[in-house]
């Protein structure tokens, strides 16, 4: 006989119900170098963002800088109720609110 791991059912379905409640994540199609306006427009609006970003060291003719860049150029993340789209899709440095499901991709976790 196989022997299983001992989850409790409790746990288990604690954990599915925590994933249904929650919001999905999407992301979203920015212009090139718009990423902290979306995500600060987006924390405005009451809607969580993620801006995953990394420094770099930039150069200029007189001086280096570190600097703050998004990991993903052009893709801020937001985690929002599909009914929030239109609050979404208004904001202004999206690359466009032609076609919703173009510029905006519900992100999976693979469960």
């Amino acid at each position: 006989m196989l022997a299983l791991p001992h989850i409790e059912l409790r746990d288990l379905l604690s954990r599915r119900l925590a994933l249904i409640e929650s919001p999905p994540w999407y992301a979203i199609r920015t212009y090139a170098r718009h990423e902290k306006q979306v995500r600060d427009r987006l924390a405005r609006q009451g809607i969580e963002p993620l801006l995953p970003t990394t420094m770099r060291l930039s150069q200029w003719k007189d001086r280096k800088k570190r600097i703050e860049v998004p990991l993903f150029s052009v893709y801020c993340f937001a985690q929002f109720r599909w009914a929030d789209k239109f609050a979404v899709l208004s904001t202004p440095e999206i690359a466009n609110t032609d076609g919703l499901s173009t510029y905006t991709k519900k992100v999976t976790n693979g469960c």
